[in-house]
């Protein structure tokens, strides 16, 4: 499977954050994030 995240945040999390996090479910073989910064 695949996942493609895309994210709204005025905080300092960064794309590979999340895909750390995201590394925990074996079953993503492809995994896509983008981070909109919004001011903060």
């Amino acid at each position: 499977m695949a996942c493609i995240l895309a994210l709204e945040t005025a905080g300092k999390l960064t794309a590979v954050e999340v895909r750390g996090q995201l590394a925990i479910h074996e079953e993503l073989a492809h995994i896509t994030v983008k981070i909109n910064r919004q001011p903060g």
